[in-house]
């Protein structure tokens, strides 16, 4: 397995998988929505204080609450708090 440190991520990558880490405070929102990551699946967990939109939708955190977002839905982070986590994952492209 391999972990490589990218734009304030950690990848993790083994010869099958391919996983990434965005440990995020209060400061990360342009890191957050970046539109690279839109090609991903994600899955955040958001502290307590963490407002977000998936899709059509917003969400203010009033608990720590995990949100499994899919590459072809929206997700724009509107205002951090606390520690939280973006974890994503590339899709498995078929052939």
């Amino acid at each position: 397995m391999s972990i490589y440190l990218y734009m304030q991520t950690t990848l993790y990558q083994s010869k099958y998988q391919r996983l990434g880490c965005i440990p995020f405070y209060s400061d990360s929102l342009e890191l957050l929505n970046n539109p690279e990551y839109d090609q991903y699946i994600k899955i955040v967990y958001a502290p307590k204080g963490v407002r977000l939109r998936v899709d059509f939708n917003e969400y203010y955190c009033q608990v720590p609450t995990l949100f499994f977002v899919s590459p072809n839905q929206y997700l724009h982070f509107m205002e951090l708090a606390g520690h939280g986590y973006l974890i994503y994952k590339p899709e498995r492209k078929t052939h």
